[in-house]
This record gives C-alpha cells, sequence and structure tokens, in this order.
C-alpha cells in the first residue's frame, strides 16, 4: 500500500488548562498557517481516531495548498497511545507543548470542572476535587508524559514553553512558536493579549444552561449576529454581574497539607522536566 503524504504538520498538545486556546487563538488567522477555525480541540489522535483520517483531514479542507496545517488539543500529552497514532500519521510531526505550575495548573483544572457542572454538591473544595479526579495530578507529571513522546520524536520536533513566558511576555512567545514553524516570526496576532477561558462559576447553572441554549439556536438558524448586538447593548455584562461568581469564593483556599503533599508528588517530575527541556521551574511550587 503506497504511503500517502500527511497533511497535517504541527499539533499543539498540552498541557490542559496551560494556554492552549491562546496558543489557537493567535494562531489561527496567521496567513501562513491553517488550523480548524470552528473548533479548536479536534482531539483526533485521542478520543476520535475512531472516525478515521479521512474524517480528521475533512477538518482542513478550505486551507490554501500551500498552508501548513495544523490544530491544538491538550488531551494528547497525557492520553495512552497518541504518541504512536501521531508517529504512524506523521514521523516528522512537529509539537508545541506548554507546562505551568503544576500545583497552579490542578487548581485550574478543578475550577473548570466546576464551571462545566462535573462536580455535584455542597462540598467543592480544591481536595474533593484531587480525590474526586487523579487527572488534577497525572496531567501535570510533565516529564513522564514528555518522555513517552521523546521515544517516538527527536527533541528538535517539540517545542516546550513555560505558561509563564506566555503570560508575561506574549508576543516572545509567539516569535518562538513561528519560529520552530518555520513560519513569518513577525506576525502581529489580534490576539496576542486576549485572556482566554478566564475562570468562573454560575451560581444559577440552569440560567446558563438556558443562556448557552438561546446562543446556540440563534448562531444554528444564522443569527449569530443579533445575539452579538444584543451582547453589546449591555446584557452581557448584566448577566455576568448577576450570574458569575469568583471560583476561590466558592472553592476556599487549599489546605497546607494538601499543598505540602502535591509539592513532594510534583518536585522529582519537575527536575526531570528540568533536565530534559533546560527550563527553570524554581519559581513553581511556591504557593
Amino acid at each position: 500500500m503506497a504511503a500517502r503524504k500527511p497533511r497535517i504538520g504541527f499539533i499543539g498538545i498540552g498541557a490542559q488548562k496551560c494556554a492552549s486556546t491562546w496558543l489557537h487563538d493567535v494562531l489561527v488567522d496567521h496567513p501562513e498557517l491553517a488550523l480548524p477555525g470552528h473548533v479548536k480541540e479536534v482531539n483526533y489522535f485521542s478520543y476520535n481516531y475512531d472516525r478515521g483520517r479521512q474524517w480528521y483531514e475533512r477538518r482542513f479542507d478550505s486551507a490554501p495548498d500551500d498552508a501548513l496545517c495544523g490544530e491544538i488539543s491538550p488531551s494528547y500529552l497525557h492520553t495512552p497511545g497518541v504518541v504512536e497514532r501521531v508517529a504512524d500519521y506523521n514521523p516528522a510531526m512537529r509539537m508545541v507543548m506548554i507546562a505551568r505550575d503544576p500545583i497552579a495548573r490542578a487548581l485550574s483544572n478543578h475550577k473548570h470542572e466546576l464551571r462545566i457542572g462535573n462536580i455535584h454538591g455542597d462540598d467543592k473544595s480544591f481536595e474533593f476535587g484531587l480525590d474526586n479526579n487523579a487527572a488534577y495530578v497525572e496531567q501535570g507529571l510533565y516529564a513522564k508524559h514528555l518522555g513517552d513522546w521523546l521515544v517516538r520524536f527527536t527533541a528538535e520536533q517539540i517545542l516546550v514553553l513555560k505558561f509563564d513566558e506566555v503570560a508575561v511576555h506574549p508576543e516572545k512567545a509567539l516569535v518562538k512558536v513561528c519560529e520552530f514553524l518555520g513560519v513569518d516570526a513577525g506576525y502581529k496576532s489580534p490576539h496576542l493579549e486576549t485572556q482566554s477561558n478566564v475562570s468562573y462559576l454560575n451560581k444559577s447553572p440552569a440560567v446558563a444552561k438556558t443562556k448557552n441554549v438561546l446562543r446556540s439556536t440563534l448562531r444554528s438558524i444564522g443569527l449569530g449576529g443579533l445575539w452579538q448586538r444584543l451582547g453589546d447593548t449591555g446584557l452581557r455584562e448584566k448577566y455576568r454581574k448577576v450570574n458569575r461568581v469568583e471560583p476561590d469564593e466558592i472553592i476556599g483556599a487549599p489546605q497546607k497539607e494538601t499543598l505540602a503533599q502535591l509539592k513532594e508528588i510534583f518536585g522529582p517530575d519537575l527536575e526531570k522536566f528540568e533536565g530534559m527541556t533546560g527550563l527553570s521551574t524554581t519559581d513553581w511550587l511556591q504557593q
């Protein structure tokens, strides 16, 4: 069977809650790149592999022939089997990884799970989230997962950035990504300073669900512009004031014992991560 030329040349592999939305947003309008504009996380190599290669590549049907195609799916870093699937699809694939203080990442993970309604009951504490979902810790073991990627790919094929750099110097971070991908590093993204996926909780999940259904319905019948105009009149801000609350008000501060245990877990992995990447993580785990 003749080998087929792979359509996709780069992927963002995570980690989750580590600026993957920012990465998608600053690359999606680059004239030399092609990313699926309607959805950020294709998750082909993780959750949708059974849909087949044709399904995957059809996400890029509108891409110019000379564009470098890619997508950002943070599930790729830690999901078993992904490394082998990516290597089989394109041995020359380039990967971008963004890592964050793993305790801060886990806490952000908890806030996200609360926001999307995956945690029920009166106990909304970080401790409950850790006990409920082992992925909070698993996804922050960067060296463990990066090591799997380095078995099948060279270090030159994987760009690793720190979340801190993206947050403080986003323009420099974007230059590094563009240079790594071999495209114009002088590109100025309109989304460079945009905060993506700001954490919040809904006071009433039912009200939030109704709002989302209404928005989706209007967009599905071609009235997305009407929804935007309604938001611009001030309704968006009024809704946020009425139905949103800061997560820390609900979660409370993590217990000192919890932080100490997490530092013991993540510390050895971060030492290995520094050796793999040359990045310093001495400012992490300081909570």
